[in-house]
């Protein structure tokens, strides 16, 4: 599996930076909090949680 350190920082980064919370992450992708929050805080690892890590990087033009 690839590692998703650096993208997963990326988007804690950029979700600081804009003031948004992972709660409104969670929300514009239907999923729950508790599943984006483990996502972003590299606790959750598999091939759904790299895909999701890799949506918002390009939904969000992360780079």
């Amino acid at each position: 599996m690839p590692n998703t350190n650096d993208g997963r920082q990326k988007i804690l980064d950029y979700l600081k930076e804009n003031n948004l919370s992972m709660t409104t992450l969670a929300v514009q992708y239907g999923m729950v909090r508790q599943d984006v929050t483990n996502i972003l805080n590299g606790k959750l690892r598999n091939p759904q949680a790299n895909r999701f890590i890799a949506r918002v990087i390009e939904d969000f033009k992360i780079r």
